[in-house]
């Protein structure tokens, strides 16, 4: 799905977004635009140096709605190290990085990694602090998903936030994560608003996937059950975490697709129309 679509969709002139890895604010300028010079985004970026770029997008944002926060959001207050990506020659690591030491890596973070100390936060105390609720929160940290969640638990319980965030299922025999918990005790409807599904054998290549961006699924929402991730091998989405009370109109039938359904359709019409499948 069109990411700018489901923003639009989901969000309003004046509304509150925290953006949770921030990065140099690509995702940043796309609330901007959406929430106008009435609404704040909250943008958090830990890297020292990418949080730069960040900051420089703010001060040039016309609606000048961007706030940047030089924090690594988490369960706790206070300091931890950064693992980031430091090969300048390798585009799909140089710019990655996370508090989560499972995910300091070289397959990750490529063969150059670095180390930073950052200061971190909690969503629970950065709205207290502020006084704000969000009315939508982006969350993508490299793995760290699950020490988020449990630092804006406060949040999740007194906002009707919507919540956007990574994940990955890569044959993984674990359960899923706790958030995923979490949010459905809460009140929370999950879904899937976009995927990709690696074809073939290890080691997989970008070039032979089937994902939601063709016209038959593209602009779908995907239901899922906890079940069917684990039938999907390989596979790359964005899950979408919404109150039941608030944004059903996005679920209308013409919307909705069972993921196994998607998933299907994707590889017959990846194997119609591209290389053959290894």
């Amino acid at each position: 799905m069109d990411h700018t679509l489901l923003f639009n969709e989901i969000l309003s002139a004046g509304n509150v977004v925290f953006d949770v890895g921030g990065h140099a604010g690509d995702y940043a300028r796309t609330f901007s635009d959406v929430l106008g010079p009435q609404g704040r985004v909250y943008s958090f970026e830990p890297h020292p140096e990418i949080f730069l770029a960040l900051e420089n997008l703010a001060v040039r944002c016309p609606a000048a709605n961007i706030f940047p926060f030089s924090y690594g959001v988490c369960d706790m207050i206070g300091q931890e190290v950064l693992y980031a990506g430091g090969d300048i020659h390798d585009p799909s690591t140089n710019q990655a990085s996370t508090l989560c030491i499972e995910g300091a890596n070289s397959y990750r973070l490529g063969s150059d990694m670095q180390r930073f100390k950052v200061k971190t936060i909690t969503l629970d105390y950065f709205s207290k602090e502020l006084n704000i609720l969000p009315d939508f929160i982006k969350i993508d940290v490299e793995g760290a998903e699950n020490r988020v969640f449990r630092g804006m638990l406060d949040v999740l319980q007194e906002s009707h936030a919507s919540v956007l965030f990574e994940y990955s299922f890569f044959d993984s025999p674990s359960p899923l994560p706790q958030h995923f918990d979490t949010l459905r005790s809460l009140g929370y409807m999950l879904c899937i608003v976009d995927f990709v599904q690696l074809l073939g054998s290890p080691p997989f290549s970008w070039t032979n996937i089937a994902d939601s961006s063709n016209n038959k699924l593209n602009n779908k929402i995907f239901s899922f059950f906890d079940d069917d991730v684990f039938i999907c091998p390989h596979f790359l989405c964005n899950v979408l975490a919404i109150k039941r009370t608030t944004h059903l109109q996005l679920f209308t039938s013409d919307r909705l697709m069972p993921i196994t359904e998607a998933v299907h359709l994707a590889v017959s019409l990846q194997e119609r129309s591209t290389l053959p499948i290894a």
